[in-house]
C-alpha cells in the first residue's frame, strides 16, 4: 500500500497565539501534510499573515488561509469549507487551540496499512497551563449504539477520515452548534465504516477559558436538545438519561436564579445513576485539574 496523502484543516476565529502554535504542529510533521487548510469565519488578516509567514518559514509549499463569511454557523461549517478545498485521499481536523505531536500523521499512515478502515482516532493528552491528563481512551471495535449519547474518546482534533467516508456520512453537522464530533463518528458507525486506534498520545488538547464550545451556557444545552431530536429514533432510555443529566447540569451552572438552580439540580438528580457517580468519580481528576 503507498503512502496515503493527507489535508489538514484547522478551522479558526481570533485566536492567532493559540493558531500559530497549532499551525506550526501541523508543518512539524515526520510525514508531512499535503495540504493545510486554515478557515476563518471572519474577516482575519493577522491570521492570513501568520500562514504566509509560517508557510515561508517552514518552506511548506500548500497552506491556504480561507476567509468564509458563510462558516459563521461554527466549526463545523469551517470544517466542511475546508475539506471541500482539500484534494487529498485522507483529512484530518485540528481545533486552532489544539495541538498535534511531530509523528502524528506518520503514525496515522501506519495505522491504515492493511487495516481497510476509512478513519483512524488517535489518543489525546489534555493540558492546561499548569497542569496535564491522560485523556478518555478510545477503545476499539465500538458500534454505533456504543456512542450515541457520548464519543468515547473522540474530538476534533483527533479524527483523520478517508475522503470516501467523508463524503458518504455528509461531513459534520452545521446545524449542531455542539455535539458535532460525537455526531459525525456516530454517524459515521452508523454508516457501517470501520476505524483504527493509534493508542500514542500524539494529540495535544488543550483546556482553557478563552471561549470554548464545552463552555457551560444555554447555546450547550439547547445544543444537545438538538442533538436528541435529531437521533431520537437511535437513542435508548439511558442514552437520554445521559444527555438529559448533561442539559440540567449545563442549566443549573447557568441560572441566575435560586429558583432556576433547584429546578435543574431536581431535574440532574432525576437523571443521575450510581453508575454515573462511579464513573465521575474516577474521571474526575482527568477533567477537572485541567481546568483548574
Amino acid at each position: 500500500m503507498s503512502t496515503p496523502s493527507f489535508a489538514c484543516v484547522i478551522p479558526t476565529h481570533n485566536r492567532h497565539h493559540f493558531l500559530r502554535e497549532s499551525l506550526s504542529s501541523v508543518l512539524a510533521q515526520t510525514l508531512a501534510a499535503e495540504q493545510i487548510i486554515v478557515v476563518s469565519d471572519v474577516p482575519d488578516p493577522e491570521a492570513a499573515e501568520i500562514c504566509r509567514e509560517l508557510a515561508a518559514e517552514s518552506g511548506h509549499p500548500n497552506v491556504v488561509f480561507v476567509h468564509d463569511p458563510s462558516a459563521g454557523s461554527g466549526a463545523s461549517a469551517s470544517r466542511n469549507r475546508g475539506a471541500a478545498e482539500a484534494t487529498a485521499d485522507y483529512l484530518g481536523f485540528l481545533d486552532d487551540d489544539d495541538l498535534w505531536q511531530p509523528s502524528l500523521l506518520e503514525a496515522v499512515a501506519a495505522a491504515l496499512t492493511g487495516n481497510g478502515s476509512d478513519l483512524v482516532a488517535v489518543n489525546r493528552e489534555i493540558f492546561s497551563e499548569t497542569d496535564s491528563h491522560v485523556g478518555p481512551r478510545i477503545a476499539e471495535g465500538l458500534k454505533s449504539a456504543d456512542v450515541a449519547a457520548a464519543s468515547l474518546g473522540t474530538t476534533g482534533s483527533n479524527m483523520i477520515v478517508s475522503r470516501l467516508a467523508f463524503d458518504a456520512v455528509g461531513g459534520f453537522d452545521a446545524q449542531l452548534p455542539v455535539k458535532n464530533d460525537t455526531d459525525f463518528f456516530f454517524r459515521y458507525l452508523l454508516a457501517g465504516f470501520t476505524y483504527a486506534v493509534v493508542p500514542d498520545l500524539l494529540v495535544r488538547q488543550r483546556k482553557h477559558g478563552l471561549g470554548q464550545l464545552t463552555t457551560k451556557n444555554e447555546r450547550r444545552a439547547h445544543g444537545t436538545e438538538l442533538y436528541i431530536a435529531k437521533h431520537r429514533e437511535h437513542l435508548t432510555r439511558r442514552d437520554l438519561r445521559k444527555l438529559r443529566l448533561t442539559i440540567h447540569r449545563i442549566r443549573r451552572a447557568s441560572a441566575t436564579t435560586f429558583r432556576g438552580r433547584t429546578v435543574h439540580l431536581l431535574g440532574a438528580l432525576a437523571n443521575y445513576t450510581p453508575a454515573d457517580f462511579l464513573r465521575e468519580r474516577r474521571e474526575w481528576k482527568m477533567w477537572h485539574q485541567a481546568d483548574a
